[in-house]
This record gives C-alpha cells, sequence and structure tokens, in this order.
C-alpha cells in the first residue's frame, strides 16, 4: 500500500470520526436551495441570459437527474417537476440547464457510488451554509452585532463541509492513481515486440487500404 492510498485513505477515515453525526441522505434538515438563485428568483433564473439551456436529454436521463435531485435537494426537484408540467420543453431545458451539475452527478453516482455520498452531502452542507449565512447577514442587518447560536452553526457546518470537501479529494486522486495504472498497463501492452510489431502491420495496411480505395473512385 503506497503513501496516495494511505494517504486517502486516513482522510477518510479522520475526517469520517470527525464528522460524527454530519448530515446523511437521510438527515431531513440536509435539504439544500438551488446554488444559482435565491428561492423567490429560482424559477425567474430561467430566462436570465447568462445561463444556457442544457441539450435535450432523453427521457430516462430526465428521470435520472429528477432522482438525483429529489436525493440532493428536494426543493430544487419540485421546482424542476413543476416546470417541467406546466411548462414548455424549452423552459424546462434552461432550468435544467441552471442545474446542470445534475447530469454530472447522475454519471458519478453510477461510476464512483462512493464518492457520491460524498458530493451529496458536501452539496447539502455548502446550500444548508450558504442560507445560514444569509440569516447571520439579516440579524446584522437588523441592528443585532451578534447572533451567537447561529454563528455556532455556521463554524459547525464548515467545519463539516471541509471534512466533506478533504474526503472528496482523497477520493478523487485514489481514482486518478487507478486511472493512470490503467493507462500504464495499455502502454506496457502495446510496446511489447509482437504487439508493436501487430500495430505497425495494422496502420501499414490501414494506409495500403486508403490508397486503393482513392485509385477506384
Amino acid at each position: 500500500m503506497n503513501q496516495l492510498t494511505l494517504l486517502a485513505g486516513g482522510v477518510v477515515v479522520g475526517v469520517a470520526a470527525w464528522l460524527g453525526a454530519a448530515a446523511t441522505p437521510d438527515n431531513p434538515q440536509a435539504s439544500v436551495q438551488l446554488a444559482m438563485a435565491q428561492p423567490d428568483t429560482r424559477d425567474r433564473a430561467i430566462t436570465r441570459p447568462q445561463l444556457r439551456p442544457l441539450p435535450a436529454l432523453s427521457p430516462d436521463m430526465i428521470e435520472q437527474c429528477m432522482e438525483v435531485a429529489r436525493e440532493v435537494d428536494p426543493v430544487l426537484a419540485d421546482r424542476l417537476q413543476r416546470i417541467r408540467r406546466d411548462r414548455s420543453e424549452q423552459d424546462f431545458r434552461w432550468a435544467m440547464g441552471s442545474a446542470r451539475h445534475l447530469v454530472g452527478l447522475v454519471a458519478l453516482k453510477e461510476q464512483n457510488p462512493q464518492l457520491y455520498d460524498v458530493k451529496v452531502n458536501e452539496l447539502r452542507l455548502g446550500a444548508r451554509v450558504d442560507h445560514l449565512l444569509q440569516e447571520i447577514i439579516a440579524k446584522r442587518r437588523e441592528g443585532s452585532m451578534s447572533a451567537p447560536e447561529l454563528e455556532t452553526q455556521l463554524e459547525r457546518l464548515v467545519n463539516e463541509q471541509v471534512g466533506y470537501s478533504l474526503v472528496a479529494r482523497g477520493l478523487y486522486l485514489l481514482r486518478l492513481k487507478e486511472h493512470v495504472k490503467a493507462l500504464r498497463d495499455e502502454l506496457d501492452h502495446d510496446l511489447q515486440p509482437a504487439n508493436l510489431r501487430a500495430a505497425r502491420q495494422l496502420r501499414y495496411q490501414e494506409l495500403l487500404d486508403r490508397v486503393e480505395k482513392a485509385v477506384g473512385e
């Protein structure tokens, strides 16, 4: 076991112990807001010119995105479902364009469930941090210079969010290491004398075939 494996494993174990009772997919308090807009502007955000509509998705991919949205953010899922039901297909594509991270999460859920779970918790915590920060700002604007309970909650959430971020980075590094190993193994295979001769012969034959095709036209 090399240093990278030990590092990532240590990060996962150490941060998991540190987080303790951190947010989980079953924690109802972990519901998040749509990151690209405040709650009262989410529907209007689909017409913002700086956003781009998502290309047309297959019905199966849409359902998978909605499933992820329900897991990550029930409020977002409800709004997307309402837009999909009550408005035009183009409006729905604009809405999905503002939530295009769902497509990436669908792929991640299939390819790396462990990393997906970590990212879901990180996203939830990020939105909770943002929501709590808005509450603190509102308190300050009302004239209260201190909101100790909210600030204590904010510090705890930030600690948890940083922990999940470290876990995600460790898992990303492990996945990158596995990918690099696969590429190295493939290169070593192709550099074997017999495989190298076969590759050269195949390429040479492909070029001869192109010549024959061009002459025959």
